[in-house]
Formats: structure tokens, sequence, C-alpha cells
């Protein structure tokens, strides 16, 4: 089995990039006496640096990969799991229908179409390890 952890740091990159944007424009507005507009902003910066830091301390979603499925544990909803046995040996990674929704692993059972979002995993990463336990990739 391999496990891939979610790598948060990209989104802390983002938060981090927002609430100095935001505290910059707090500080200038409240040099130029806009006190109104420079405590908003401040408090935009605040409330963005406790968003990234209860982002950051959320247990980590991980993609468990073996011979016979892969499985994304996520600790908030149930799992999701693709099984050798009802999908066949093929998975598809790719991008959304739109390209901005982000890359997904997917395969299709009898069921249906089971779908894994790879937002804060490395998708070559992914597909790389779903090779080296026998996933056929499309």
């Amino acid at each position: 089995m391999t496990r891939i952890a979610e790598n948060k740091n990209d989104s802390s990159v983002v938060f981090g990039f927002l609430a100095a944007v935001a505290l910059a424009v707090a500080i200038s507005t409240l040099a130029r006496g806009s006190t109104t507009v420079g405590v908003i902003s401040m408090v935009i910066a605040i409330a963005i640096t406790a968003a990234t830091v209860m982002i950051r301390r959320q247990p980590t979603i991980e993609i468990d990969i073996t011979d016979d499925e892969i499985r994304l544990t996520n600790r908030r909803v149930a799992d999701i799991t693709v099984r050798r046995e009802r999908s066949g040996e093929y998975v598809t990674i790719g991008q959304g229908p739109d390209r901005a929704a982000g890359w997904f692993l997917s395969a299709v059972e009898p069921s249906g179409t089971i779908t894994i979002s790879l937002f804060g995993f490395n998708p070559s990463e992914v597909s790389a390890t779903c090779q080296q336990h026998g996933w056929q990739i499309r």
C-alpha cells in the first residue's frame, strides 16, 4: 500500500498573499486617515489569517493506493473507494470539463462513475503510484 497525503502548502501561499494584500491596504488607508476602510481591511486580513490556520489544522486528506483499490480517506466525510474487481484495471486522471475545476481520478463501475477530486494532490504523483500498483491510466 502506498499512502499519498494532501499538500496544503498551495492554499497557504494563496491565503498568505491575500492576507498580505489586505494588510497593505489597511496600513495605507490608515496612514491616509481613512479609519473605516483601514479597520475593515485589518479585520479582513485577520479573518483570512484565522481561516488559513483553521485549514492547516484540519486532518490531512489521504489517498491509499493498493493493487486492489484506490481509497480517498477524509475524516469529515465518508471514504470514496474505487475497487479493481468492479472497475477493471482502468482509471482516468484528467481535468474537469471546464478545466478550472481541477484534476480528478475517475473509474467506471457497474453502479456508475466514481470520481475522486485530486485537489491538494499532485496528479503526476497519483498517476505514477497507480501505475506502480498495476492500474492502467487512460
